[in-house]
Parts: C-alpha cells; structure tokens; sequence
C-alpha cells in the first residue's frame, strides 16, 4: 500500500486514532476516512494488518531522485515565498543574510539573476519591475486566458426562478445589478463589495435563482470558517476551495456543467490555488462566481489575481456600505473603504473616538478602562479588541480576563491546558478563540474550525474536556489532550477580524498598521469603534495617517511584461502605423502655444462650376425612365378603418361594408385577384384593369 501511495506522491501516515494521507511535499493533507469509509482506520487494519511506517528505501530512492537545493535556489525561494515576483532590492536582503561582502553580494546577485528559469518583467517603458520564475508567469496567464474562456460561456437560467429569487428579498439597485451580472448566464462572473455592503445577502438571492434553474451550486471559500459561514446562509454544499481540489484530485468528486462555484473571500485565494480551480472548472465547463474586495487582507502566498480579472474581465460592484448604525462611522468606513484616512482618522477625532497616550502601555489601560465601561452596560453586546502582534494579544486577553474574573462572572474551576500560544486556564464563562482547524471531518461539522469563537459552558478536570457554545448555536467538546488550538478570545489579530461583524471594536493602533489592516480593524463595528494610539508609535494624527495610507496589497505577474511580451507589444504597434500608412507616432512634445494668424478679410467671388453640357440632358433622361406614379396616401378614415379590421373587425359585416366603399379597399381586392390571376391584368390606380 506504501509504494502504491508513493508512485501517486502521497504518504500514508497515522495522526491520533486515525490516518492521514499527505503529499510529498507535505503542503496539504486529507483524513484518509474523509475519502470514504474503506479508508477508516480500522477498515484499513483489518485489510493490511497493524500500521508500520513506510520503508526506509522508498525516502533514499525519492531523495536520490530529487536533486538536492542549492543556495541560489534556496535564496530564489525564499525572495518568492509570498510574492509573484521581487525586485533586486528583495533579493538583495536574501543575499546579505549569506554574504557579508558587499562587493561579494552584487557579484552573487548577478549570478543569480542569469539563472535559467527565471525572467525579467518591465512595464511599457522598458523599465524593470522585478524578476519571477517562468512557472509562474505561465500559470497566471493561464488563470486569465481560463477565465476570459468560461466569461465566453452561456448557461440558461429560467425566467421564473430569476423573479422569484429577485422578488424574494428587497435589494438596493447596486446590489441588484450584482444580482442581474451573477445570473446573466456568463461562465465566469466577478463581484466586488467592500466591507458592510451586504456581499452574503446577495449571494443569497444568486443561489436561489441558479438552484432554481436547476443547476448545483457549491459554495467554495478559502477558510473553514467561510465555508461555515456559507453552510450558515443556507448553501446545501460547501467546502474550501482546498478540499474541493483534493476531491477532484482523487476522484471522489466531479464537476460538470450544471456545477455552479461560488467563492466567497476570493481576493484572499493564493494565485497558484485561483489558477488551479479555474483549470478544473473550464475542463467542466462549470460556471465561477468569484465574490470579494481586494482591499482587504490577502492571502500569507502570492496574490493579486482578483485585480487582474477585474482589470480585463471587469466587475459588478456594490457599493452602498449598510453595516454602521451611526451615521458618521457610516461616513468613516466609506472613506476607508476608498483608502481615504485621513478623512475617516478626522471624523473620529471629531467624534472623540480616537485617543492618544504618551506610552502604548498608557493606551492599553485607557482601552482597558473603556472596554471594562462599556462591558458593565451592556453586557450581552459583542465586543472585540483589535492588535498586531500575537505578544500584544496575549497580553490583553490576559488582563481583559482578568477584569471579568474580579467581576465574579466566571466560573471557580479552571482547567490549565497547554496550547500552541502557551499555558492559559479556561473557566466556565470565558470567552474561546479556536485557532485550528480539527482534523476530524466531525469535529469541523460540529464548528471546531480555525476562527470559530464560543463561550465556555462546562470543564472537565479530570478528562481535560472543554464544552463550548458557539456563536452559531453548536455544541463543541473538545479534548484539549490531543487538541492545542486554543486560546481566549476577548482580543485578536486583524487577520482574525475579516468576515465578522460587531457591536463594539476597539483597536490598538500600531506602526506597522498599514492600508488593508487598518481598513478591516476599523470597519468591523455595527454600532462603535474607538482607536487608541500612543505618541511613540505616531507624532501626530498626520504621522498616523501617513503609515496607513502605505498599502501591502499584493500584485501578480501580470503587472509587468515579460521581454518577449514587451517586443511582441512594439511589433504590434509598429504593424499597426504600416497598416494605417502612417510613421509610427514618437513621444508626444509639449504643445507650443498657438501664435494668433491676422485674419485675411478678403471676399472672394463665386466661380461657376463647369460640366459638360451632355450631363443636364442625361439626366433628365434617367429621372424620366425612372418615373414611377405617385402613390396616394391613405387618408385617415381609412387608416382607422384598417386598424379596426387588423383588431378583429373582419368579423362585423359593417365593417366590411364601409372598408369595401372605401376606393383603397376596392383597389387592393383587385389588386390581388391579379396576383390570382397570375398577373394577367395590370391595375391602375383608378380600380380599372389595362
């Protein structure tokens, strides 16, 4: 069975009760009974005996056929680990990590950059913009050459399951001109929102009326918690785009062309994942709908494709941002939304809701203060606390806890777990951040997924088991012997933060908060955001804006030409002068300012103009050859009367014997007994044959 798994490039490996398949490379991996119940566990010890390990020779062979990685293919990887491509600057701060010489350094970066498989990208000057692999280059393309392919595709939807899905829920005209783009028919169709717009609940409508028409919509994301979110909306399939390719992969799964994908969060796909599901979906000719805004956080991989579809694609944008109760947070997020901060950081200013300290330890104790106010008032609201770095997150799930303990509102007990962010204690009351996802296909349905939040409803001491209620409504027991993914959840990570909605947010502001995390932190609120920042980390309001407006969001392949591209571009442009008889055009010059010409005042005599006096006798000849009697117009009675007769007076002798006295009606009756006839007789216009 190993070496069957192993020519296939997979490992079959145990992980706690049960098994697991994984790659090679070790980048994904599946529960073994998730493909079906012959892979159980024990379904596969009784069909091969006891696990063992794989044998040691299937590794050396492996290994002695991989070639090892050098340190220019190592330093290559690692300038790409997150990125479509680098810049010579990127790569440089590789390289100084190895070589300390700086003369050394420029002599290994050259050499580098002359590495088979990597190539050059310029913009429409010729200027360099950075350096990527060619494998890379050639699946991004592809991503758009597979989605310009199924936009080209046309399915049908029924008329009637478009009304009812329109007329079942009452949408604003951004959100229907969505509706309308995602059941054009189109094979492939993109739509953006920016954070509170209602992105879900117009998804909503667009499954019913693709299900209504018959078809199978699935609804992919590129988390779990998405996927549940999708389930929540009443999505009858959802998966991860992840899991999904690792079906088809294996065969379990298949699509067609009645399948229908929609991608929720799809600006937050790795471009290798988006190359490979549009791949799958043009071999099915299925239908892609890919919902999300690229302003937000991107994926940790490479990114940047949904922009690049958008740019030669185009899109469907809502744009009405419903999500804040109070007018001008409503305001602030629309400028954020757009990158404008400065505009948003003022209205909280206006609004006292941004507050500054002279340390960060300072700011932390006035957010401390604020939250443990408005805790004590409204208890039942939803509240989050928004900080960069995990260290801070600790610290303020600690003291937040803290506050509530001195309150008495959790329970006595407490149960001391290890977890993979260090030793915490869970009580009955406390708020729970899960931050992995379980491998067991029944512990995710019941909501045990990276980002899912509950409260804790009982403690086990002695088994070490943990009873959350989720947000949602599920019941989770985890054992926390086999499971580290925990932690408390009254502060998070930005990252954290995307997708959710509510009442109150408070963030900490941070020098390394850029444009997409300030965007999300601070438009995730339903009623209240307050920012809290300290002098050492921004001088002023200025400072602060000036770090926010600083933007990480991620670009492709496609931002720049290849040289081959670039010289297939001028030969193009120069076809295309020699085609029109036409130089081509040089860079354009400053204008020169016109010089105002004195006007010439002198009239000039008509001259006749000269023919050949043939030409006015020919003429003649040709309109009198041509003649054709003038038709009378009908008048208007019997305009009338020939409506009457079209609505169905033909029935009405009256009618017919008004229309046959009408000189019109008695010239068409005899005009068509001619045709009868075989157009023996002419008819004049006067009623009598010639």
């Amino acid at each position: 069975m190993h070496r069957a798994f192993d020519v296939r490039g997979l490992v079959v490996k145990k992980r706690g009760a049960g098994m697991v398949i994984v790659t090679h490379e070790g980048d994904q991996a599946v529960k073994a009974s998730s493909l079906g119940r012959e892979f159980s566990a024990a379904k596969l010890t009784a069909r091969f005996g006891p696990y063992t390990p794989p044998p040691p020779e299937l590794f050396e062979a492996r290994s002695a056929a991989i070639e090892p990685e050098d340190q220019g293919s190592r330093l290559i990887k690692a300038a790409l680990a997150n990125r479509s491509f680098f810049t010579r600057r990127q790569l440089m701060t590789h390289v100084g990590k190895v070589e300390k010489d700086i003369d050394q350094r420029t002599a290994m970066l050259e050499e580098l950059l002359k590495r088979p498989g990597l190539v050059q990208l310029l913009d429409a000057d010729g200027k360099e913009i950075g350096w990527t692999k060619t494998a890379i280059v050639q699946e991004e393309r592809q991503a758009v050459r597979d989605a310009k392919a199924l936009a080209n595709r046309q399915a049908r939807l029924r008329p009637k399951a478009i009304a009812q899905a329109r007329n079942s829920r009452s949408m604003r005209p951004d959100q229907l001109a969505a509706f309308e783009a995602a059941t054009s028919g189109r094979g492939f169709v993109l739509i953006e929102g920016r954070a509170g717009v209602g992105k879900s609940y117009s998804a909503q409508a667009i499954r019913e009326a693709w299900e209504g028409s018959g078809y199978r919509v699935i609804g992919l994301g590129p988390t779990n918690e998405v996927r549940a979110s999708a389930l929540k909306d009443g999505f009858k399939e959802a998966r991860t785009v992840h899991s999904l390719l690792m079906r088809l992969k294996a065969g379990t799964e298949s699509l067609d062309a009645s399948s229908v994908l929609m991608v929720d969060e799809a600006a937050m796909l790795d471009n290798g994942t988006m190359a490979a599901l549009l791949t799958e979906a043009r071999a099915a000719d299925a239908t892609v709908i890919l919902i999300g805004d690229d302003r937000q956080l991107a994926s940790v991989d490479r990114g940047g494709l949904f922009g690049d579809f958008r740019e030669h694609l185009g899109s469907t944008e809502i744009t009405k941002i419903t999500r804040q109760a109070v007018d001008w947070q409503n305001q602030a997020a629309t400028h954020f939304s757009n990158f404008e901060f400065a505009a948003g950081v003022d209205l909280f200013r206006a609004n006292d809701r941004l507050h500054w300290s002279g340390t960060r330890d300072q700011a932390r104790a006035q957010l401390l203060e604020q939250w443990k106010q408005d805790s004590a008032a409204n208890p039942k609201e939803s509240r989050f606390v928004f900080a960069f770095t995990n260290e801070e997150v600790n610290a303020l799930n600690a003291e937040l806890r803290q506050i509530r303990r001195d309150r008495s509102e959790l329970g006595r007990d407490e149960l001391h777990i290890k977890t993979k962010h260090g030793m915490a204690a869970f009580s009955i009351g406390d708020r729970v951040a899960i931050t992995e996802t379980a491998k067991s296909a029944e512990d995710r349905e019941r909501g045990i997924i990276n980002g899912a939040m509950g409260t804790v409803s009982a403690v086990d001491l002695k088994t070490g088991r943990l009873v959350l209620q989720s947000d949602d409504g599920k019941v989770m027991e985890i054992d926390t012997t086999g499971f580290e993914g925990l932690r408390h959840g009254y502060a998070g990570t930005v990252y954290k933060g995307q997708g959710k909605t509510l009442d109150r947010t408070y963030l900490l502001y941070s020098k390394y908060f850029r444009s997409e995390p300030a965007y999300v932190a601070l438009t995730r609120q339903r009623k209240d955001a307050r920012l809290y920042a300290a002098r050492e980390d921004a001088r002023d309001e200025k400072a602060m804006v000036k770090t926010m407006q600083q933007s990480v969001g991620k670009k492709s392949s496609l931002a720049g030409y290849t040289p081959d591209e670039l010289e297939g571009l001028k030969v193009s442009r120069d076809r295309l002068a020699e085609d029109l008889d036409q130089p081509a055009r040089p860079e354009r010059e400053p204008a020169k300012p016109r010089q105002k010409q004195p006007r010439n005042r002198t009239r000039y005599k008509r001259r006749p103009i000269v023919r050949h006096p043939a030409v006015r006798r020919l003429w003649r000849r040709y309109l009198k050859a041509n003649q054709r009697p003038a038709r009378r117009r009908p008048g208007f009675l019997f305009r009338s009367f020939k409506a009457w007769l079209l609505t169905g007076a033909i029935s009405d002798p009256l009618a017919i014997a008004l229309l046959v006295h009408q000189r019109a009606m008695g010239r068409l009756m005899l005009e068509t007994a001619a045709k009868v006839l075989g157009g023996a007789r002419e008819v004049q216009p006067n009623g009598r044959d010639r």
